[in-house]
Order: structure tokens, then sequence, then C-alpha cells
């Protein structure tokens, strides 16, 4: 009875459903719904209480929530578990009737944050917020802070203590936070607060007065951010982006302002740098300008940006003691600013750290050793006060590709040489030596791109030698059977010579601007006929004129003392390409002595009309021409380099003579230009008017 009751029920229902679908495809309304449930309660109208329960269940189903046990699912069930927002949510239709769990979810979206700006410091100090910690560490001496809740106070030591004894300084009322320290002084500075305004504090080692220190307040709302000495003077950097200038004894010299937050400072002698922040960068980097100054007139010799690695924040910024700037940041990149005012990355101090977390704080750099005084940090970025660390040294290593390779090596100690000529000051026994290892260098890399093959390499090596050790290398290309690159390196040669000439001429010419007329022409008229005679393929000295067009070569050795043909012809002009190459190699390296590194002798160009001694048992270097001596022996030969032998024509005289009617006649023309003209004029006057300037010397 029980079964066919529940059947029964469920066929009830099942009609009931079918009939409310029919409904809904009249497409009628809720209304509609109930009228017709009404007239169908007059067909059984002994169960009310089963038209209620009809009733019900329509306002259910239109509602899309059917709990029945058939296993159907309501569709707004889905969209609100599957975070749909209805349309009319959105535009806000029946707003009032929704619930509170309807209402569509808001999503903040974390918009674009600049990157903090790096907090400013002192070169050479720790964190403020340690207890015990360095406020800061040069190359002169120490300056350590204690902070505890019974002391606040200062040592001051020095590395040579000849200059001064350490000394304690008392903190607790100055609240100073930053300081340096020179051979001269100690600067010390205190910020701003509440209740006191902030103050400079100068502490003289050598005055000669009875004057040992002076206190100068800032104005109110201006606080000290960093503090430096220089040779005879101080700079303070304060909040307000004042650049304040100090002699040693309190005169306030000059104020400069600068274009943002300052960073940090550093002075080397009569130099300052200011380091401040430029602008907005990109994301957890930081964007840096800097200015140098030339005290005590505050003149700007270098205005421009501090580059950095990505990601990384300015670690130390500082003088070399020939006052070369370096700047070195978090990544372990140093970087230097060289004479053409552009930053050369030096060393990377993260390739000689075994672990990522392990960092060298730098104390100081030489440039002149090339090393740099830094404390090995493992696992931090910078030390502790106790123990006291020890300073190793950090040697220069040039950031190469394949550091490990034979090439590379070579480069590196080329490229080491050379920045020490363009950042550094030098001596001149300095400059030599570098000069010298350079070329060595230069030389033993041409050989090793020989030996691999690399006969282009090898060219591009010698575009960077000296004119004596490029005929080093034309013999050695020579001796190696490499004919192309020995006549190639014999153009380069030539063409590296006319161009010294010029330059050397030009730079005459421009130095002469407030001398004696007769002295730059004189020095003029040299240098021009130097010229004439390299491209004639005369008087070239130690380099030899090896071009294609002249394959026979004109230079000769003659050995004072013994019976030597000097017209004797050494090959025909016939003759193929590896005969002429040898002889000119050979010719060449006639000029050189036998010790390679002894090469130093250059015939000046200034000598080519001035008479060369001739000694017994010396040697000395002729040029003479084979085919006009031939033709005239008794032929004029001011092309010479030898010795202009009494009773010749002189172009000195005859330029001297002549050289305001050139001018008149030439009034456009330079005055190298004019001595062109003179020379040409003066090579196609007639025998009988050459006579008539004969040298009587």
């Amino acid at each position: 009875m029980a079964a066919l009751s529940h059947v029964t029920m469920k066929e009830s229902k099942q009609a009931e459903r079918q009939s409310t679908m029919d409904l809904f495809d009249d497409q009628m309304d809720e209304d509609d719904i109930l009228n017709n449930l009404d007239k169908r309660s007059d067909v059984d109208a002994e169960d009310d209480r089963t038209m209620k329960t009809n009733k019900k269940r329509v306002r259910t189903m239109m509602d899309d929530s059917d709990d029945d046990d058939d296993g159907a699912t309501s569709l707004n069930k889905i969209k609100a578990e599957s975070g749909f927002t209805p349309y009319d949510d959105l535009i806000g239709i029946d707003a009032a009737t929704k619930s509170a769990g309807d209402e569509p979810k808001v999503v903040h979206v974390k918009g674009f944050e600049p990157t903090a700006l790096q907090k400013a410091f002192q070169p050479g100090s720790t964190p403020d917020h340690l207890s015990q910690r360095f406020m800061v560490w040069n190359l002169h001496g120490i300056i350590t802070q204690y902070v505890s809740e019974d002391e606040n106070s200062i040592e001051v030591e020095f590395h040579d203590t000849s200059v001064h004894h350490s000394f304690h300084i008392n903190n607790n009322t100055t609240n100073h936070s930053v300081g340096d320290l020179s051979d001269e002084a100690v600067i010390l500075a205190s910020e701003e607060d509440e209740e006191t305004a902030s103050q400079i504090q100068c502490i003289l080692l050598n005055s000669w007065d009875f004057t040992k220190e002076w206190l100068m307040a800032l104005p109110t709302g201006e606080s000290a951010q960093a503090v430096v000495l220089g040779k005879g003077w101080l700079a303070v950097g304060t909040s307000m982006r004042h650049v304040r200038f100090f002699s040693l004894h309190g005169v306030q010299l000059n104020m400069v302002s600068v274009a943002g937050p300052i960073l940090t400072m550093a002075a080397g002698g009569s130099r300052l740098v200011v380091v401040y922040h430029k602008g907005m960068s990109y994301p957890n980097e930081q964007c840096l300008g800097c200015i140098c100054l030339r005290l005590p007139d505050a003149r700007l010799i270098y205005e421009g940006d501090v580059p950095l690695s990505p990601k990384s924040k300015l670690s130390w910024i500082g003088f070399s003691e020939s006052g070369v700037l370096f700047a070195y940041d978090t990544r372990g990149i140093v970087r230097s600013l060289s004479k053409r005012n552009v930053w050369i990355p030096v060393t990377n101090t993260k390739a000689t750290c075994k672990n990522r977390s392990d960092f060298y704080w730098i104390v100081g750099i030489s440039d002149t050793r090339q090393q740099i005084r830094a404390v090995f940090c493992k696992g931090s970025h910078h030390p502790l006060v106790f123990p006291r660390p020890t300073v190793t040294l950090v040697p220069f290593r040039s950031i190469l590709c394949e550091a490990d390779s034979e090439k590379s090596k070579l480069e590196e100690e080329f490229w080491l040489n050379e920045f020490k000529k363009d950042t550094s000051h030098p001596s001149s026994d300095e400059l030599s030596q570098c000069v010298r290892a350079a070329q060595e260098q230069l030389m033993k890399l041409f050989v090793l791109c020989v030996k691999s093959d690399c006969e282009a390499r090898a060219f591009d090596v010698c575009r960077l030698m000296d004119g004596d050790i490029i005929q080093l290398a034309i013999r050695y290309a020579t001796q190696s059977k490499r004919l192309k690159l020995a006549e190639k390196m014999a153009e380069l040669a030539h063409s590296m010579q006319e161009m010294a000439a010029e330059n050397e001429a030009n730079e005459e010419n421009r130095e002469g601007d407030g001398r004696d007329d007769d002295v730059v022409m004189g020095k003029s008229v040299q240098q021009d006929m130097k010229r004439t005679m390299s491209r004639d393929g005369v008087g070239l000295g130690p380099l030899l004129v090896t071009s294609v067009e002249k394959p026979q070569s004109n230079v000769r050795r003659i050995n004072v003392g013994r019976s030597v043909n000097p017209f004797k012809s050494n090959g025909s002009a016939n003759g193929n390409i590896e005969s002429q190459v040898l002889v000119r190699g050979s010719n060449v390296l006639d000029s050189l002595t036998n010790n390679v590194k002894s090469v130093k002798r250059k015939l000046d160009s200034s000598d080519t009309l001035s008479t060369l001694p001739v000694k017994k048992d010396k040697t000395v270097q002729l040029t003479l021409s084979q085919s006009e001596n031939k033709a005239n022996p008794k032929k004029d030969a001011i092309d010479s380099n030898s010795a202009t032998p009494k009773g010749k024509p002189s172009f000195n005289q005859w330029f001297a003579a002549n050289r305001d009617r050139l001018k008149d006649e030439n009034p456009t023309v330079s005055a190298v230009e004019l001595i062109k003209v003179g020379i040409t004029t003066f090579r196609g006057l007639p025998a009988e008017d050459k006579e008539k300037w004969i040298s009587t010397e």
C-alpha cells in the first residue's frame, strides 16, 4: 500500500511539472499561472492542502530553485558558485531585492609604487642602526661610534700616529651622526631634532693659534646629511639640497645647490663630488647624478650620471691618491671616471668571492698600484667593529670575455697599462714604462695571432702599435712568410708617419701664433719638407716606404770606414713580391739595435735640413735615389737625410726672401699651404736662378 502511494505521489508530481512547463511555453506571467491553478483546483477541490503546496512549488520553480529529489539543478545556484554576476545586478535593477551574498566582489589592483630612495650615507661608514659602527674609515684613519643606554661616545684613530694621537669624544649632548677626517682636521655633524638645530663641529689637528675647534649651527629646518674634508676646506651637504663650503677655521666660503636630494659626498685634494638622486628610476633601481667641483672657487669640472649595475645601490665613491674618481655598487662593479669624462668598468670584486653573499667593503683605491683596499665581509655587506677587521688588497682585473684564455690575458695586461695612462697622472718614468710594457704585450699578441693564422686580427693589433714596434712586427711577418700581411703593415707604417708629421706640423703652427715669424717659418718649412720627402720616398728615417707602386727600396746602410758601393742594387725592380718584402724587412730593421727592448732612436723630422754628424765605427742611415744619381751624379739632393753640402741651393734662404711675394700671390692659403706652394715653386726654378741662393754655411 505504501509503495502504491509513493508511485501515485510521484506521478502526481510529474504531472504538475509538465503542466507548469506548458504554462511557461505559453509565455504566461506568474499571476496567470496562479489563476490557472485556481481553475484546476475546482477539479480537485477536496484537497486544499494540495493546492497550497502547488502554488508554493510554482513560486519556487519561478526562482529556479527546485529542491525535489529528481536531481534538477538551479541555474542561479550555478551562477553564484561560478562567480557570474547577473546583468540586472550590474545595471542596478532590483538592487533592493538582492541579498548581500549576491553583490559583485570588488577586486583591488595594486598600482605602481616608486622605488624607495636610497638613504643618505657617508662613504666608508656602516649602517646607523648598529650600536657599534664605523662613522668613517678612509686612508687617513677611523672614526668609531659606540651607542648604548649609558653612553654615546666617539673614538678617533689615525693610521699614522705621527699625524695625531687617538682621542675620545663624548657624544651624549652633541649626538653627532656623520663625520670625516683627514691629516688636517676632524669634522662631525648632527641632525636637527625638535629641540636643537643641526650643528657642525670641526676639530683642528695642527692649528698654529690657540683655536682647537669651532662649532656652527645650521639654519632652522636644515639638517646636515653628509660632510667631507678637502685640502684646506670642508663641505657640508644639507637636507635643503645645499652644499655649504667652509675654511678649516670656520669662514663661510661659498654655497651651491644641487638638483635632487643629496645621497653622499667625497673629497680629494681640491676636488669635491656630490652624488644626488636625479629622479624616479626603474623598479628596484636608483637614478643618480653627480657633479664634480674644483675648490676653492667651486668651478664645475664634470656633471653627469652615476652608472650602477641592475637592481643595485651605490656602496662607495671617492678619489684615489692621484685624484681619479671611482664608484662602487652593491653588485661588486668598480668604475672609474676617465680623462674623457666617461665611466670605465675597472674590475668586478664578486669574481673573487666564493659565495654570493660575500662582499668587499671598500676603504680606498690606488690607481697607480692598481689595487683596492677593502675589508672582506663573509655573508654580509658591512664589517663589525669587533673583532677589528683586516684590510686586504684586491688587484684590478678587467672584465673581459674568456678571461682565462691566453689572448684575453695579453689583452688584459695591455688594457691595464692603457688604463693607467688614461686615468691617472703618472710621472715621465712611469709613463715611459707603461708605454714600453703595453707595446711588449701588443707584440706578444701579434705573434699569437700570426701563429693562429689570424692575419686580419694581427693587422688590427698593428694599428695599436708605435713606429718602432711595428718595424719588429714587419720583420716577424716577413720571416714567417706572411708576405701579404707584411705588405699591408708597411703601408700602414707609411700612413702613420705621414699622419704624425701632419699633426706635428699643425701643432707647431698653433703654438707659433705668439712667436717670431721667422722661427715659425723655419719649423713649418722643415715639417712640410718632411711630408714632401715622405711622399717621394726620401728621408723617412727608420720607417721605410714599402708601397706597391715603388717596389724598389732606396734605403741602404753604409758602414763608414770600409769601401762599400752605395749605389749597388739589392735586387731587380722586376723581381717577385717575396724578394721585395724581404729586402724591405731587412732594411727596416737595419735602423734598429740588436736589443729589441732598447729600440728608442728616432730621426727627428726637424733634423732633415740639419747636418747629421758622421763618426768612425758608427753607422748612419742614408737615403739615396738610384735613378736620379745614375742619371745625374752631381744633381742637388736636398731631399736626402744626409747633410746638405756647402755650395748647394738653400730653400730656407729663398723662401725667407720670397715669402711676402708668395703670400700676396696666394692671400687665401694657410701657412702650411703657403710652404707647399713655395716648395713647388722652388723646384720649378731653373738652375741659374737656384745658384743665387747657394748656401755659404
